[in-house]
């Protein structure tokens, strides 16, 4: 959908491809130089589960990396 919404509005300039290499390129600039924000009581809630045994994942619409690099540096 957001293709063609692209496509409708840009007619010839849009190029998928490019589209596509400036929003990784984007996303990668700024999460190297910005911190994903942290839902208040995350850190206490895994601490918990963690401690009863439960077995954890974490979902994100964030970007892996971001989401790991999170991990690694804030335990």
């Amino acid at each position: 959908m957001t293709v063609r919404i692209l496509q409708h509005t840009l007619g010839e300039k849009y190029n998928q491809d490019e589209f596509r290499k400036y929003t990784k390129e984007f996303q990668q600039n700024y999460y190297a130089n910005h911190k994903i924000p942290v839902k208040k009581g995350l850190y206490v809630l895994l601490e918990y589960f963690k401690r009863e045994g439960y077995k954890m994942t974490v979902a994100s619409s964030s970007p892996r990396r971001a989401v790991s690099r999170l991990w690694f540096y804030d335990n």
